[in-house]
């Protein structure tokens, strides 16, 4: 199973862009020079500066860093599975994790979980025999788990998880404490890797404008440089390309104003329209 970080590439820097092939990829200090010549600090025959790629790479990272909390820019989710320790609470996940769920950085966002049964004890884990178990993972910031009564509550299945962002390890709260070592299947946020000026930038489709254009603006001040109306409109729509296919509209139902839909046994039957409770 791969980490969720990608390890750099080895590879040597250039004054000028040099395209790897790849459709869309140059090494970070391209990057870095494009979004200078975008501001119309450098020239594009002229060789980066030392300092100014050092200072530049510096904001890149922490624009990806930024990017890496916000679901418009995850691109996708990755599965992650690791055997329980049976007894154990809270499950860490990240550089020094719980064994099983040992990766180079913790995730983000868990969105879901399962217990696998059936399974054959070693990976791959999902093989025809596997069925999978769900496992709720509340998103309500410790609520849920504040509320239980009774937290050390041990028995053979886990039903519940909460996650806690704790930093440099998350931690995995699951209820009930499992007593046996089954596999724990997670979903969770795939997140964007940084780059020393050498590497090559690995990005989606449409990500690379959107991040030299981002990247412009975010040094445009260190550099005195002004942020011009175009600029900014080249920007916006490079993030709209990047930003729609990662966003999933809610799914909204109502009863009210006339409009049909079905009504839970447990919501209300006011009318906000009339003012009035239906009959």
């Amino acid at each position: 199973m791969p980490s969720p970080v990608l390890p750099p590439s080895q590879t040597s820097a250039q004054g000028s862009l040099t395209n790897t092939g790849a459709t869309g990829s140059f090494k970070l200090l391209d990057v870095c020079k494009m979004a200078l010549v975008k501001l119309g600090v450098y020239d594009p025959v002229e060789t980066l500066e030392g300092q100014d790629a050092a200072d530049v790479q510096a904001q890149a990272n922490l624009l990806i860093d930024s990017w890496n909390t916000d679901r418009r820019f995850i691109y996708a989710n990755q599965f992650w599975t690791g055997m329980l320790t049976p007894n154990l609470q809270p499950h860490l996940i990240g550089p020094q994790g719980t064994n099983g769920f040992v990766m180079n950085q913790r995730p983000v966002k868990i969105e879901d979980a399962n217990i696998l049964l059936q399974a054959n004890g070693a990976p791959p884990y999902i093989n025809a025999a596997t069925v999978r178990c769900r496992v709720t993972v509340r998103q309500d910031k410790g609520k849920w788990w504040a509320a239980q009564l009774a937290p050390g509550i041990q028995s053979v299945l886990p039903t519940d998880m909460y996650y806690e962002e704790d930093w440099p390890n998350g931690s995995m709260y699951l209820w009930v404490v499992p007593t046996v070592a089954y596999p724990l299947e997670i979903l969770f946020w795939t997140v964007l890797q940084q780059y020393r000026l050498t590497d090559t930038v690995f990005m989606p489709p449409g990500y690379l404008l959107a991040f030299v254009l981002s990247l412009a603006e975010l040094i445009a001040p260190d550099f005195a440089a002004a942020w011009t109306p175009a600029l900014d409109q080249l920007k916006r729509t490079a993030l709209r390309r990047v930003q729609g296919p990662n966003l999933v509209s809610p799914r909204l139902g109502t009863c009210d104003a006339g409009i049909p839909g079905k009504r839970s046994g447990n919501r209300s039957n006011y009318n906000y329209l009339s003012k009035q409770f239906n009959t």
